[in-house]
């Protein structure tokens, strides 16, 4: 798109008008592909399933794979996608703490780095019938972005519960516009999308927020429960997460939500100060490390003691990956995001 502009510009064309016959031409060309593989699929006995996840805390769709896994029609996989943004070694870690997790709730997972280096071909080699995506944003290798799956059958359900006032961010981004299906949180999310999406909002569907679905289903008897994480089990200490974002950046630029580094001492004064009525739980977004570690005031070591401050001390916990459980038996959560 941007390279069109470009050219557009640089010949000194209406960019808006050519730019849009050139958007719904494409759109008609990807949506037809998209029918013939939605009759296609129709007829199949069986039908494969793909779930790319990137963070293992933006997992949204425990409900929708529980449900097919119990449907002998279809097969679900989760395929484990690299996060590319920063390095290989937070690629690795990222992919690792996914993968683990996921095998040992019972999930059919797999990753997409092979144990002789090759990178999975999901297309050639999976060949899924249906790909669900968990972001939107351009965070690992092509191969596993809707780009690729133009052909398919492909949904996305938002992360999060969209509330920001970011409509780009939110709803006209390459995924909103392209994918076969967007299931929205309710009807004002669906005209957001009508609004926003220069597609219209074509596809988008209501269907309620199924990210809520592990909620409810949950067991929230604190006794006994198997799956309380909280290191006190005494309902007399309240249990508070702290959950920083990840936009540690100046504030000159537009997605500077976190506080972490005005207050990365304070939450640890507030523990000592109240150890014998709190346990807080440092819950940071996934990315966070990795830009504490870049960070020229930061770095490796100085950001590895801080997370090994909140594992160390009785009455603090560190808890990275999978927050449902900790949510669950929490009586707060203090956090700074959209």
């Amino acid at each position: 798109h941007i390279g069109l502009r470009r050219v557009l510009n640089w010949l000194k064309l209406p960019i808006k008008p050519l730019y849009g016959i050139y958007f719904n031409l494409r759109l008609k060309k990807v949506q037809v592909s998209q029918m013939k593989a939605q009759k296609k699929v129709a007829k199949k006995e069986k039908i494969r399933v793909v779930f790319f996840i990137i963070h293992e805390s933006v997992w949204k769709y425990d409900g929708v794979y529980r449900l097919m896994l119990h449907d002998k029609r279809f097969e679900p996989i989760v395929v484990v996608c690299p996060y590319t943004t920063f390095g290989e070694e937070v690629m690795l870690r990222e992919m690792d703490q996914a993968y683990l997790s996921f095998k040992q709730k019972g999930y059919n997972v797999i990753k997409c780095l092979c144990e002789n280096g090759h990178w999975l071909d999901v297309k050639k080699e999976l060949q899924p019938d249906m790909v669900f995506f968990t972001n939107p944003y351009f965070l690992t290798k092509k191969e596993y972005y809707i780009k690729n799956f133009l052909d398919s059958m492909s949904f996305y359900i938002p992360y999060g519960f969209m509330i920001t006032n970011r409509p780009w961010m939110q709803y006209n981004q390459f995924m909103h516009n392209f994918v076969f299906k967007i299931f929205h949180e309710s009807i004002f999310h669906q005209k957001q999308a009508q609004k926003y999406s220069s597609n219209k909002g074509v596809n988008s569907v209501v269907t309620g927020y199924p990210g809520l679905d592990q909620f409810l289903e949950s067991n929230k008897d604190d006794k006994n429960n198997p799956n309380n994480v909280w290191k006190s089990k005494d309902k007399k200490i309240k249990r508070i997460i702290w959950a920083p974002h990840h936009t540690i950046e100046s504030e000159e630029n537009p997605f500077c939500y976190s506080n972490f580094l005005y207050y990365y001492d304070f939450f640890l004064s507030i523990a000592d100060k109240y150890k014998d009525s709190i346990t807080v739980s440092f819950k940071p977004h996934p990315i966070l490390k990795a830009k504490l570690n870049k960070h020229p005031e930061w770095g490796e070591e100085r950001t590895k003691g801080y997370y090994q401050e909140w594992e160390n001390r009785p009455n603090c916990q560190l808890n990275e990956g999978d927050y449902v459980n900790l949510f669950n038996e929490s009586d707060a959560m203090i956090h700074d995001s959209g």
